[in-house]
C-alpha cells in the first residue's frame, strides 16, 4: 500500500479515536492539483478495499468513516490478516509479580518455580520472624527437592512443624511450590 494510503487512513483513525465521528476533508471545486488528485485516488482505493466508507458526501469534500477492518490494518502495523498469521508468535509477557504461576502460550510453558523460591527467600530476610534460618532451611529444602537433590518423603517438612506454624504464612509459597514441582514434573 502506497505510503499515502497508509497515512490518509492513520489520520481517519487517529481523528475517529479522538473525536469519535467521521473525518472531513474539504476540497476546492476547482483544485486539480496532483496533491488533489493523489488524495481522490487514495479514497477510492481505500473505500473499495473496506478500510473506510463515505458517509453523505459532502459537496466539495469528504466526510470518511474508518471501518472495522480499517481499524485492525493500522492496529496491526499496516499488515493485512494473512500476513500477520505468516509472523511467527513471539509472546512477550510484562508481568510485575508472577508468584504462584505458570505463564506461557497453549504450547510454550515457562515454570516461574524459581522466581516462587527467590521472592519466599526474599519475604522471609524481610519479615521480622524469629524462625528466619528455620525457614530459610525449608526453603532450600524445597529447593533441592525441585532441583532433583533430594527425595520427597514422609515427613519431609515435620521437623520444622513450629516455624511453620508461627508462621503461617509460609504454608502458601511452600504450597506453590510443591504443587508446581508436582504438577509439571
Amino acid at each position: 500500500m502506497k505510503d499515502s494510503r497508509k497515512k490518509l487512513l492513520k489520520l481517519i483513525y487517529d481523528h475517529d479515536q479522538t473525536f469519535g465521528y467521521a473525518y472531513p476533508i474539504e476540497l476546492e471545486e476547482d483544485d486539480i492539483s496532483e496533491e488533489t488528485f493523489r488524495l481522490q485516488d487514495d479514497v477510492r482505493y481505500l473505500i473499495s478495499r473496506g478500510y473506510i466508507k463515505e458517509e453523505p458526501p459532502l459537496p466539495s469534500g469528504y466526510l470518511l468513516v474508518i471501518t472495522e477492518k480499517g481499524e485492525h490494518f493500522v492496529e496491526n502495523g499496516f499488515k493485512s490478516p494473512t500476513e500477520i498469521s505468516n509472523i511467527p508468535a513471539n509472546n512477550i509477557f510484562n508481568i510485575e509479580n508472577a508468584t504462584n504461576s505458570v505463564i506461557g502460550t497453549q504450547t510454550h510453558v515457562t515454570l516461574n518455580i524459581n522466581d516462587v523460591i527467590q521472592k519466599t527467600r526474599e519475604q522471609i530476610n524481610s519479615s521480622n520472624s524469629t524462625d528466619k534460618e528455620e525457614l530459610q532451611e525449608i526453603i532450600n529444602l524445597l529447593e533441592q527437592v525441585v532441583n532433583n537433590q533430594t527425595p520427597v518423603k514422609k515427613g519431609l517438612l515435620s521437623k520444622f512443624s513450629n516455624a511453620i506454624q508461627k508462621n503461617s504464612w509460609i504454608t502458601s509459597p511452600i504450597t506453590s511450590i510443591m504443587l508446581n514441582w508436582l504438577m509439571f514434573n
